[in-house]
Formats: structure tokens, C-alpha cells, sequence
């Protein structure tokens, strides 16, 4: 009696303590789990309308920002350059919209020697006490563009992070993302891949086909980084800015002006590359889609040094650029770009929970019929994790509506777009010589804007191709 009077009390105090840690481990927030796809914008603390007078109208102008940002399905902020506690009076007002942050604070700002050889693990503890119960970050940002030189510092900061049950990140240029992928315990790694310069500038791609490339090899490189590392998520932050060398003006409405001699080094992008550069970033594999900047701060200049010849993209004349330095002007209004962002991440916000679970696969599913497809023209298969397929096609065409032919294989008897509900016909007569077709596959035609895309998804057919 006794010996069974002992298990039971064994058994009792095993089974409390089993309630207890799972009690202990809650599960994540919606907006740091893995089907949280962020569809975000890059916004600078210290543009965060600092210059209002009174701390209820900066928090007036961060409302009406943030209502406009939700309108334009925006649902997540990478923030830098303010202190956890204003972080998290964002994050509060944020969350109201249905937006969270990567909390890019300058606590924990790694590219300062004095934080990444400091005592990392008090400063996530001062960090998670100030950050009281506002609301959780998608993950902490440790650092802004760290250089893989001193990467290896990091590995401190991001283990406190994760030792406290929190995930961390960190934004890196293509070329450091190696370092960061294989020596930072991670739960997420963005890279920010710019492609837009100017004709002429030697720096960067300065043309559409090397923009194109430029994008979608470094991304999908960085993926392929990132994949090595389980439990590591890869996110892509693209560009919308633009970054005057030389002498310029800033016009009344807010407009950069470049005078003899100036030119944007990073230009604008068009509406419609705006598009494609979102959509590219789903081709690389990535898990969540950011742009720089919201803000970006431009300055008249117009005693500044000309352009010399090793940098030709200087205008010959007074030139207006027609924007500001960011997706909107510092009073608030939107730029074309900030709109094409917003229609843009409406149709991949249909799908984002979806994409978080698909993986590019090299199976001979789908592919593009023409032999040379245009500049930026992605058909690209995916796979889901129950075996099903689907295809990723983009318009890499800027400037004009395009029918991209996409050859789908005859297992597969019909076909959807998943962000319009859809059917997509099938035929296997041609339409064109040079965009050929023949057993076992059929076509597909997707008529798509300039630089927009789509997700097809491709159901399994008992007969095949006929």
C-alpha cells in the first residue's frame, strides 16, 4: 500500500512539474512565428517627425503614418536609431494598425564597437525591462549592415538574445552575408540588395539587365547561405531612394533638383521596378520583403563639389527628379513608388502565410516556353511541403503588359492563380513559333502589368497531357 501510495505521489509531483514547463514555454507571438510573412518599409528613428515640438504631435504625425502604412498592407517596420523605450511606445501604436517591428535599437546597435564588446547580456536584460509588455518585435535587429571584418563580434550578442528566448537579426550587404549566416546563432537574415544606379555609375548595376542579375543571383546566394543554417530565415530589403552626390536643390514640393554637375548615385525607381524588385525577391527564396526607406533625408547642397569624369552620371543641366529622397515626402505624402509598394504587397499579403511554406525546387515542372525570355522574366517553380507545386511568374518588362508563355508539365491537368482564385487555361496548340509547346507539356498564358507577378498553383491530372 505504501509502495503504491509512493508512485502515485511520484507520479503527481512529476506530472505538476511537466504542467509547469510546459506552462513556462508559451508559444510565440503571431508575428514571430514562421508563417508571419513580413511585407515591410525601413523607417529611420531619428526621421520619426523628432522635430515636432510637442511629444503628442510627433506621435499625431506617427499615427497618421502608420494608418497610412496599414492602408498600403504594410505590416511590419524595421526601425533604427531610438532607445527601447521609445521603441516601444512605437510598437504600442503599431500594433493597433497590425504592425510589428524589427526593433533595430540603438542599445543594441552591434556595428558600435562599445555595444558588441560590451556585456551583451545585460544589456537584453536592461532592453526587455524597458521594453516592458509592449508589444514583442518580429526579432531584435543587432546591427546595421555589419561588415563580415568584424562579424565574429557579434556572436555575443545575438547568443544573449537567443539564451533569452528571443529572436534576433540583423541586416547585411550581399557580400558579409556569409559571415553572418555561418557565425551568428540567428532566428532571420535580411540583406539589402540595391540594384537601381544610375546609367554610367561604375559602383553598381546602372542598367535593367544588371539590375535584374544583380538581385536575384545575390539573393538567391544568400538564401543558400541562410538554408545551410536550420531554423535561420532568409528576408530580402530592396529600394526606394534615391542618393544625390553633388550639387543639388530641394524644390518647394519637397522634389530633389540635381544642378550641373550633381546626380542620384542610388536613383529612384519607377513604379513598375518597384514591382518587379518585390516580386524578385520571392524568386530568391526570401520569407519576408522589406524596402528602404520610408524616409530617407536629403539635403540641398548646392555648393557641393561637381562630378568628376570617373563618375559620369552628373546631368549636364538643371534636372528634377520629380520625388523626394524616400517612398514619401516628410510631410506625409505618398510617391507613386510608396503607392506601387502598397498595391504590390496587397496581392503577396493573399498569399504570404502560403510562401513561407514554399521552397524554389529545380524539378522540371514549369518553365518559361520562350528559349530567350525577356530581361527579368522569372517562372519558377516551388514546392510545398505536402508535395504540392506551384510557379512563381514575374514581368520582368517595365514598361508594357506582357502574356508570359509558361510550359507546365502533363502531369499536371489544371491550374489556378492563388491570389486571383482563377483558372488559368491550358492548351497544347502553340501560339507563336518562338514561344513552342509540345508532349508532354502544355501552355499557360499569364498576362501580367509591367513588373508585376503572380503565384500559379498547379493541381495533379490523372490523364496528362494529350
Amino acid at each position: 500500500m505504501s509502495q503504491f501510495w509512493t508512485r502515485g505521489l511520484l507520479l503527481l509531483i512529476f506530472g505538476t512539474i511537466g504542467v509547469v514547463a510546459c506552462a513556462s514555454e508559451a508559444p510565440p507571438p503571431p508575428q514571430q512565428r514562421a508563417d508571419f510573412f513580413p511585407l515591410g518599409v525601413y523607417w529611420p528613428g531619428e526621421l520619426t517627425f523628432q522635430e515636432k515640438k510637442l511629444p503628442e504631435q510627433r506621435w499625431q504625425a506617427i499615427d497618421t503614418t502608420l494608418d497610412l502604412l496599414a492602408a498600403n498592407h504594410v505590416n511590419a517596420i524595421w526601425l533604427t536609431h531610438v532607445d527601447a523605450k521609445d521603441g516601444a511606445e512605437f510598437a504600442r501604436h503599431a500594433e493597433k494598425r497590425g504592425i510589428y517591428l524589427v526593433a533595430s535599437i540603438v542599445e543594441i546597435s552591434s556595428e558600435n564597437p562599445g555595444v558588441r564588446q560590451g556585456d551583451t547580456k545585460a544589456v537584453v536584460k536592461q532592453v526587455l525591462t524597458q521594453w516592458g509588455n509592449a508589444p514583442s518585435p518580429i526579432a531584435w535587429g543587432i546591427g546595421d549592415e555589419p561588415l563580415a571584418s568584424y562579424m565574429h563580434e557579434l556572436g555575443g550578442m545575438a547568443l544573449a538574445w537567443k539564451k533569452a528566448g528571443q529572436p534576433a537579426t540583423t541586416v547585411v550587404m550581399p557580400g558579409d552575408a556569409p559571415s553572418a549566416a555561418s557565425q551568428l546563432p540567428l532566428s532571420s537574415l535580411c540583406s539589402d540588395i540595391y540594384p537601381y544606379y544610375s546609367p554610367g555609375d561604375p559602383n553598381g548595376p546602372d542598367n535593367h539587365a544588371a539590375s535584374t542579375a544583380y538581385i536575384i543571383d545575390g539573393g538567391t546566394g544568400v538564401r543558400r547561405w541562410v538554408q545551410e543554417r536550420p531554423g535561420m530565415r532568409y528576408w530580402m530589403m530592396g529600394a526606394i531612394f534615391q542618393d544625390p552626390w553633388g550639387p543639388r536643390e530641394v524644390d518647394q514640393d519637397g522634389n530633389v533638383v540635381y544642378l550641373p554637375g550633381g546626380g542620384p548615385h542610388f536613383r529612384m525607381p519607377t513604379p513598375a521596378e518597384v514591382r518587379w524588385e518585390t516580386w524578385a525577391a520571392l524568386d530568391t527564396g526570401a520569407k519576408g520583403v522589406f524596402h528602404f526607406a520610408l524616409f530617407y533625408n536629403v539635403g540641398a547642397d548646392p555648393t557641393a563639389k561637381a562630378l568628376g569624369p570617373d563618375l559620369p552620371f552628373g546631368v549636364k543641366e538643371r534636372t528634377e527628379s520629380g520625388s523626394p529622397g524616400g517612398m514619401l515626402y516628410r510631410d506625409g505624402r505618398p510617391t507613386p513608388q510608396f503607392t506601387a509598394m502598397g498595391e504590390c504587397f496587397g496581392r503577396i499579403a493573399k498569399v504570404g502565410s502560403l510562401l513561407s511554406t514554399l521552397e524554389p525546387t529545380d524539378e522540371h515542372v514549369a518553365f518559361h516556353a520562350k528559349g530567350w525570355p525577356n530581361v527579368g522574366d522569372v517562372v519558377r517553380p516551388f514546392k510545398g511541403r505536402d508535395g504540392s507545386y506551384y510557379v512563381l511568374v514575374v514581368n520582368g518588362n517595365i514598361a508594357t503588359d506582357v502574356e508570359i508563355p509558361v510550359n507546365i508539365k502533363g502531369d499536371f491537368g489544371d491550374v489556378t492563380d492563388v491570389i486571383t482564385g482563377i483558372s488559368v487555361p491550358l492548351s497544347n496548340v502553340e501560339r507563336y513559333s518562338w514561344e513552342p509547346v509540345g508532349k508532354p507539356f502544355l501552355q499557360a498564358r499569364v498576362k501580367l502589368a509591367p513588373g508585376d507577378g503572380t503565384l500559379l498553383l498547379l493541381h495533379r491530372s490523372k490523364e496528362g497531357a494529350k
